[in-house]
């Protein structure tokens, strides 16, 4: 086993989740959490919120032990690049830089 993903999971859920998994696993964990309710054929986001609460509640999931960060269900691009110009802009602090934001598709 390379890594865990916590995934289709409720944003309020995910920073535990990540903890918990954390305190008991040294490998990489990856986070995907939705936001929003399937209703077949569809998915509905009643309550979205704005990508910078996105990235806040990321940053969360790295503090609590995440190594990659994504969204699933309900996060569009938009919240995808917004997540990614926090990444780099992080990176370039820590003098890490694996990748540009601007090479994602708008």
């Amino acid at each position: 086993v390379v890594g865990f993903n916590i995934m289709h999971s409720a944003l309020g859920v995910t920073e535990e989740a990540t903890a918990r998994t954390r305190a008991v696993w040294d490998g990489i964990i990856g986070v995907y959490p939705n936001q929003g309710i399937y209703r077949y054929p569809n998915y509905d986001v009643e309550h979205p919120i704005s990508t910078k609460e996105f990235v806040e509640y990321s940053r969360r999931f790295e503090n609590a032990g995440a190594n990659m960060l994504g969204g699933c269900c309900g996060f569009d691009k938009a919240y995808i690049k917004e997540l990614a110009v926090y990444i780099e802009a992080r990176n370039k602090q820590v003098g890490m830089v694996h990748f540009n934001s601007n090479q994602l598709a708008s």
